[in-house]
């Protein structure tokens, strides 16, 4: 089983997240009734990422909006689709994560977005 843990960017900033509360909502975040996440220091759901349960190729924990680098030097973003984690890639397209030692882990959308072909999230 993978350790359940979240990280959040807030006020340039990344902040180890201890716990989450959810309350009962006429509207949760697609829109129909259920329950919404209050994080108590304002932080958005687009904010809030995921620890996958994977590391890099270093030991380094995977998160949602990490930004990997392949050995063939391509990036791709971790995003979480469909209830799974899934690496879209800055030349397009989406897998699953796969091959972890495969990885590095060079940064996040938040702190480093300037690492990505762009400079923006995809």
């Amino acid at each position: 089983m993978r350790e359940i843990k979240f990280r959040a960017w807030d006020n340039n900033e990344m902040l180890e997240v201890r716990s989450l509360e959810f309350v009962p909502s006429h509207k949760s975040f697609n829109g129909k009734p259920g329950y919404n996440i209050n994080i108590h220091l304002g932080i958005t759901q687009e904010n809030l990422m995921q620890f996958t349960g994977l590391k890099d190729k270093d030991g380094k924990e995977i998160y949602e909006g990490d930004i990997l680098e392949r050995s063939d030097k391509q990036r791709d973003i971790v995003i979480f689709d469909g209830g799974s984690f899934c690496v879209k890639h800055d030349k397009g397209g989406m897998d699953f994560i796969a091959y972890n030692n495969y990885f590095e882990v060079i940064g996040n959308i938040w702190e480093n977005p300037g690492l990505l072909k762009d400079g923006k999230e995809k």
